[in-house]
């Protein structure tokens, strides 16, 4: 399949062509356009209904579109201190209708109405002072245990969005430094995936928070990772090359030892005793000290990080 290049311009917007997305997308594998009635179609099995095979209830609560004044709006017992006025500012500061969507609101039998999910975003568009209405999803109440059953429903079973496919939405939109480092990954042949696939990187959070401290860095850890691993890279052993690297510690001429010891799995044997001897988590420092071990193994003259003090009581080899 043809490649589709894409020149990206400083501000990590597209200047032509197609997203870095589709084209990674396009790169792996052919694009098909999917309707959610596809996804659908094969969810019944054995030739049950879906009603029968799930035990699914019947839908209930009918519900209407209206544009309510914020100031009509009133806010139960249950769901008072729910936003905070941190978060509330945050979201207003960026507010969007789209993304916001419309909330959902309850109708007494006494015509007031009452928030049951959406509150924060009320609250946000209430706040910035240029609107006073807000759109709606209204339901006939049946009194405050109705409603609270729909919060639950509208609130329990939601699924967290990850911090991979966060990612993959930033770099549609634009956003650095994750425009920048796609672009770095598909030029030397890695890519941002969960899956347990050569050369993926799983650990986009570190990553991403090295990349801003130092992205030549970060450059040079992934590179070492894919020299020492035969498989997924492995995020401690990222965030220790990082660490190193930043310290002083030219990690790239030790790869060949490295990989004649054991690779991956000696690196991450030897985080986990220095992280074992010194009774604390595998932090960054920690990653940091355990591939020193392995690089200074049977090694006369020893590899030393400058800068670093942590941990020097118990014996590791640190610059003072």
């Amino acid at each position: 399949m043809q490649k589709v290049r894409v020149r990206v311009d400083a501000a990590g917007g597209r200047s032509e062509g197609v997203s870095v997305v589709q084209k990674l997308q396009m790169e792996r594998r052919k694009e098909t356009k999917v309707k959610i009635s596809e996804l659908v179609s094969n969810v019944a099995q054995s030739g049950k209904l879906k009603k029968e095979h799930y035990s699914w209830e019947e839908i209930s609560d009918t519900v209407r579109h209206e544009v309510l004044n914020i100031s009509d709006i009133n806010i139960p017992d249950y769901q008072r201190g729910e936003a905070s006025r941190k978060s509330t500012i945050a979201k207003a500061r960026s507010y969007s209708n789209a993304a916001s969507g419309a909330c959902v609101v309850a109708r007494r039998t006494d015509g007031t109405y009452w928030i049951v999910d959406g509150l924060q975003r009320t609250l946000s568009r209430a706040i910035r002072g240029d609107a006073s209405t807000v759109d709606c999803m209204v339901f006939d109440s049946e009194g405050e245990k109705h409603e609270a059953r729909i919060f639950k429903l509208c609130n329990i079973g939601r699924v967290n969005v990850s911090a991979i496919h966060k990612y993959k939405v930033s770099v549609t939109a634009g956003d650095e430094p994750d425009v920048s480092i796609e672009r770095w990954l598909s030029d030397n042949g890695m890519r941002i995936d969960d899956g347990q696939h050569k050369n993926c990187v799983g650990f986009i959070s570190h990553l991403k928070q090295n990349w801003q401290l130092d992205s030549e860095a970060a450059k040079r850890a992934l590179l070492f990772c894919r020299e020492v691993e035969s498989g997924q890279l492995d995020g401690q052993v990222f965030v220790g090359a990082c660490t190193l690297i930043r310290h002083g510690v030219n990690v790239e001429q030790y790869a060949e030892k490295i990989v004649l010891l054991g690779g991956r799995t000696t690196l991450l044997r030897d985080i986990n005793a220095v992280a074992i001897e010194l009774g604390v988590s595998k932090n960054w420092t920690v990653c940091a000290h355990g591939i020193l071990k392995s690089i200074n193994h049977k090694k006369r003259n020893k590899v030393k990080m400058t800068g670093m003090k942590a941990y020097a009581d118990q014996g590791f080899i640190i610059d003072a």
